[in-house]
């Protein structure tokens, strides 16, 4: 408790209420059975009327001076006893019952300078995948300015790996690359 109040309480569900910057915040219920490590179900699966995040991770500000910082940390370890045992790090399922007008994304991963964020990596809801456009039209969108798409084959002599496609001021290009300008 905070002068009185209760942050953190459990619900007669079982599920974790977490108070915040004055408001509750539901969790539904947060440790499940099944064989789900954490099942978490944001507002205890009400609609939301505002932009909000489901599951918001942040961290303050710090200098870095060092090291490798990492915001989002999935490292499973698997012992598997059966020949058919099957795993799964991440899986995003998406249902929709129903569309909104604005973009829908199973992923976006931004980056930005600290004002503005930009879209440079995206999945849509459909499966289309766009890397510098967040429309992007076919299964898999480049858009930058010199869009290269590079094939490496690893196995190969030295500057005899890299095969590219590429689109500069209009013009078509298929070429090869020596091993200086990739790796």
């Amino acid at each position: 408790q905070t002068g009185g109040t209760s942050k953190v309480a459990v619900n007669s569900a079982g599920g974790l209420i977490v108070q915040s910057s004055g408001y509750l915040q539901s969790y539904g219920t947060i440790f499940g059975g099944g064989g789900n490590g954490i099942t978490i179900t944001p507002n205890g699966g009400s609609a939301w009327t505002a932009a909000t995040h489901m599951l918001g991770i942040t961290t303050s500000v710090a200098q870095q001076t060092s090291g490798n910082v990492k915001g989002v940390y999935i490292y499973p370890t698997y012992n598997q006893t059966s020949g058919t045992a099957a795993n799964t790090d991440l899986l995003v399922q998406r249902m929709e019952l129903a569309i909104g007008s604005g973009a829908q994304y199973l992923l976006d991963l931004q980056s930005g300078n600290g004002v503005a964020t930009t879209s440079r990596f995206n999945v849509t809801n459909i499966g289309k995948v766009g890397i510098g456009t967040t429309t992007p039209y076919w299964n898999m969108q480049i858009a930058t300015t010199t869009p290269f798409l590079t094939l490496s084959d690893t196995s190969s002599a030295a500057n005899l790996k890299h095969w590219f496609m590429s689109s500069q001021g209009g013009n078509f290009y298929l070429g090869t690359s020596s091993d200086a300008y990739a790796t």
